[in-house]
């Protein structure tokens, strides 16, 4: 079933959309109406699409009816005081989705069905060409500004690793998701900027969790705390839409092969 360049428009254009899908799951986890898009449309085009883009979409049938699973628990442990357990189940559920995805991503890109079905095996991949860390890096950036910015600098970091190793197209990807992921340091740079410039005040009674209608009123009626707060979220913001758009084009461009341009201040 390997057929990594499908000649037939329609059997390129399924694959396309078992690609939107995926993105879709990982923009749900801050989103959660765009992981029931992604679920509606992976079940809709299911019965009319090539081998491998259909054992992708019933493949992600299955991954949301998991992670359905997933939810209820958490909301049945978090109604029965178990809030420990519940945030457990939810980050849990975080990982183990990004993982999924960041390993299937590649097979898609290849030709290849999920692992684990019928016809799943592989040769081995060439190192100096296999596109799989980018598929991952890209999971990671998109994900970034729904989980704290970490998975934002995990990227970062893995492609300045694994950038020297390559060469042509994907050394130019790997370049590409560095200069993304540099976006979380120009936000925490205006961050650090507005608190300069605006000091907030933090009441004491203010940092007493949980905080109380009365205990907020107090931190926001100071000026500097609500200049603060109103920078720092239009930079969250910005930063996140832009990298969330460069890390669609960039996955868009690197799933038809193509090179991207980087800043020229890029390492």
């Amino acid at each position: 079933m390997t057929d990594p360049a499908p000649s037939h428009p329609k059997a390129k254009n399924d694959r396309t959309r078992a690609r939107l899908v995926y993105v879709l799951y990982v923009l749900g986890i801050g989103v959660q109406p765009a992981a029931l898009l992604g679920v509606i449309l992976a079940a809709a085009t299911s019965d009319r699409t090539d081998p491998v883009a259909r054992a992708h979409n019933n493949y992600q049938v299955r991954l949301f009816l998991w992670g359905l699973l997933w939810i209820t628990l958490g909301i049945l442990a978090q109604n029965g005081g178990m809030m420990e357990l519940a945030i457990a189940l939810q980050v849990g559920w975080y990982i183990w989705v990004l993982f999924r995805i960041s390993a299937v991503l590649p097979r898609l890109d290849r030709g290849l069905p999920p692992a684990g079905t019928p016809d799943a095996a592989e040769p081995l991949p060439d190192p100096s060409t296999d596109r799989a860390p980018l598929f991952s890096g890209y999971v990671l950036l998109l994900s970034g500004p729904f989980l704290g910015f970490l998975p934002v600098f995990i990227a970062g970091v893995l492609a300045l690793l694994r950038r020297g190793r390559t060469r042509g197209v994907l050394r130019g990807h790997f370049s590409y998701q560095i200069s993304i992921a540099m976006h979380a340091l120009d936000m925490i740079a205006v961050m650090a900027l507005a608190y300069i410039f605006w000091p907030p005040d933090f009441p004491k009674e203010a940092m007493e969790l949980p905080m109380t209608l009365m205990d907020t009123s107090a931190y926001l009626n100071h000026e500097g705390s609500r200049r603060f707060i109103m920078a720092s979220a239009v930079a969250f913001f910005v930063f996140s839409l832009l990298i969330l758009y460069r890390s669609l084009r960039g996955l868009n461009r690197l799933s038809n092969g193509e090179s991207v341009r980087v800043r020229p201040f890029a390492p």
